[in-house]
């Protein structure tokens, strides 16, 4: 009975790990959408990636609701 109590602690943790996993999905497809964009520009208009540009363009690009 000892090992099965663990196993329901173990998926009440799992379970409450689920809003912070949801919410660094949304943050790396966020991330993951302006890079391509960048690579696109970059490629369109044959120059080199600014990464100082790449960094200002994900701090401006709009945030998902928590």
């Amino acid at each position: 009975m000892r090992g099965r109590r663990t196993g329901r602690k173990t998926e009440r943790e799992r379970l409450s790990t689920l809003p912070q996993l949801e919410k660094a999905s949304r943050t790396l497809a966020r991330a993951a959408k302006v890079l391509f964009e960048e690579l696109e520009l970059v490629e369109e208009h044959g120059t080199d990636l600014d990464v100082a540009v790449l960094w200002a363009a994900l701090e401006e690009s709009p945030r998902a609701p928590p």
